[in-house]
């Protein structure tokens, strides 16, 4: 079976593990610093301005939490995207309000966000942009929207490691970013996440909340245990090093499905605008009829999966909540017929041209 997802660690990684074992220093200290330089130094950043954390959905909580959101607070995002995106709202202490997505790219439209705040958005404090799939969100339109409309801009790039728009990378343009490193992800250490703040402010909130709400004078605050430990740090080093190399097979992986694929019927492949650098945490196609194509790629060996096959709306405890009857016709229309395919850099060529016969195959057959 040629896996949908695949962490590439070896060697190096074992050895930074044993290291730290060895040290008998397992919870946070020197190789969480070191992966929080090295992170914010990969970004253009400064050390201080990265913040280690537990997972991707403590980070997106944390890098909330400088705005102060308080009950009766709304936060405008994506309805097409993991639901931690939109729980992390609520961790917050405000509500979600979504807003429908591009076409092309599957990332919260700026157009549809303004249609979205124009109608009602007096209550609105944010918008939580979601770099879906490895694409980067139109950072440039809802930079100015926000601007426009008095809001911050905060980024999930849980997908997007690396991900460029204009030679700047993610995480870079909003007040403050949320990166996970989930064993899936572009730079996986098993668990994990970053944030990252433009202001040392707003960073050392963060570090002072993930950190029980200690500050200079004690406890300031109350805050939670979000921090990340030794071991994950150690891997994510290691994988750090190699991000970019990751990358750029994924890259190459994805522009060789596009050749194969090109033209088949009732096959709609991702896009790279211009001036955004796509790293392809998925390679996700629309279908005609996805879960068939799915299934009969798993009986040719081939690991594929609908991300995500119900918009966050639409799953019950958001039911439950009330939601549900937005107008979301684009995220609907992808959420039914999405299907991801292997890209990780795991794979090549080879599995890259067996795997685009077989969905040639299937659907002319």
């Amino acid at each position: 079976m040629i896996p949908l997802a695949q962490p590439q660690v070896g060697s190096k990684e074992i050895q930074a593990l044993a290291r730290v074992v060895k040290s008998r220093v397992l919870a946070s200290g020197r190789e969480v610093s070191q992966f929080e330089a090295g992170f914010a130094g990969y970004l253009g950043l400064d050390p201080a301005q990265a913040v280690a954390v537990s997972n991707g959905t403590t980070a997106l909580h944390a890098a909330l939490t400088p705005l102060g959101l308080k009950a009766g607070d709304e936060v405008l995002t994506t309805p097409f995207t993991f639901i931690a995106t939109a729980n992390s709202v609520f961790h917050a202490g405000a509500k979600p309000r979504f807003a429908d997505i591009n076409p092309f790219t599957y990332n919260l439209d700026p157009g549809a966000a303004k249609a979205a705040l124009d109608k009602g958005g007096k209550k609105t404090k944010a918008i939580l942009a979601v770099h879906l799939f490895g694409h980067p969100a139109d950072l440039r339109g809802l930079s100015a929207l926000c601007k426009k409309k008095g809001l911050a801009l905060i980024e999930d790039c849980a997908q997007a490691h690396g991900a460029e728009v204009e030679g700047r990378k993610v995480g870079t343009f909003g007040r403050t970013a949320a990166f996970s490193f989930y064993a899936t992800k572009n730079l996986p250490c098993g668990e994990g996440g970053m944030v990252t703040a433009k202001s040392p402010k707003d960073a050392a909130r963060v570090r002072s909340l993930i950190n029980h709400g200690r500050g200079p004078s004690g406890h300031e605050t109350i805050g939670y245990n979000y921090r990340l430990n030794n071991l994950a740090a150690a891997v994510g080093l290691c994988q750090l090093e190699r991000l970019e190399a990751f990358n750029n097979a994924r890259r190459a992986n994805a522009a060789f499905y596009r050749d194969l694929l090109t033209g088949v019927k009732g096959l709609v492949l991702p896009v790279e605008w211009p001036g955004f650098k796509h790293v392809y945490h998925q390679f996700t196609v629309l279908a005609p009829d996805r879960d068939l194509l799915s299934a009969e790629l798993r009986k040719r060996g081939v690991d594929s999966k609908p991300f995500y096959p119900r918009i966050v709306p639409q799953e019950p405890a958001y039911l439950a909540l009330g939601y549900g009857r937005e107008k979301l016709p684009v995220a609907l229309d992808a959420a039914a017929r999405c299907l991801s395919l292997p890209v990780h850099p795991g794979i090549g060529a080879k599995e890259v041209r067996f795997i685009a016969r077989q969905i040639r195959e299937i659907l002319a057959s």
